[in-house]
């Protein structure tokens, strides 16, 4: 009888990435990185059901994405044009910031700032596109399939483990490293991981841990 685990795993309808699946069906709770400076923290997508199985929520992010990206170039275009003003800048340093309104600035100062805001506001926008593309790309290639069930790492020996030792049943006391003996010439001399196991009649033995089971 195995004693490794198996878990649910479908894609998160939020970030897109492949994660654990809970018994009421939901993905769960689970963080995702900030690639494309739009997501942080906690990703909401522990609320839905899996891409597999639903892409409501994702059609609605890429939406809303797509509509963000619209919106960040129109800025971009308007600062240049001039058709729209920064409020303040910050004329100070990274150690020291110094925010004052953008018409008490020296005319170089301004001009970088819009230069800033331009540059940032259309690469942002940049990886939105991208972000919605991928996206919509992975739904595409996911929704309509079926769940995955993955084998999780079996479970190791370590004190307390009910083990198989020569056929009899044993419990592990101890784990530490000692020099081999007597246990052929490929291990003897060797310092290595060895388990003290104490058998049902209280006698105790210190054996290789490579050659300890867990019992079933």
């Amino acid at each position: 009888m195995s004693n490794a685990k198996t878990q649910t795993r479908g894609t998160c309808q939020c970030c897109g990435n492949n994660q654990a699946v809970l018994k009421t069906g939901r993905i769960s709770k689970h963080g995702y990185t900030v690639d494309y400076g739009y997501f942080y923290g906690v990703c909401t997508g522990q609320h839905h059901l899996p891409l597999e199985q639903d892409r409501t929520a994702t059609d609605q992010i890429i939406k809303d994405v797509r509509n963000d990206v619209i919106a960040l170039r129109d800025k971009a275009g308007r600062l240049e044009s001039g058709k729209l003003t920064l409020k303040t800048i910050d004329i100070g340093s990274h150690r020291k910031p110094n925010v004052v309104p953008f018409a008490d600035a020296k005319e170089w100062q301004q001009r970088d700032a819009i230069e800033t805001a331009v540059f940032s506001a259309r690469r942002r926008a940049d990886l939105g596109e991208q972000f919605a593309n991928d996206l919509e790309k992975r739904a595409d290639q996911v929704h309509g399939t079926e769940l995955t069930t993955v084998v999780l790492e079996k479970p190791k020996v370590e004190v307390a483990s009910k083990v198989r030792v020569w056929g009899k049943d044993a419990v592990v006391k101890s784990i530490q490293f000692q020099i081999a003996k007597g246990v052929g010439p490929a291990l003897n001399g060797h310092c290595i991981e060895h388990a003290t196991v104490e058998f049902e009649d209280g006698r105790t033995v210190d054996i290789p841990k490579r050659h300890v089971r867990l019992a079933a």
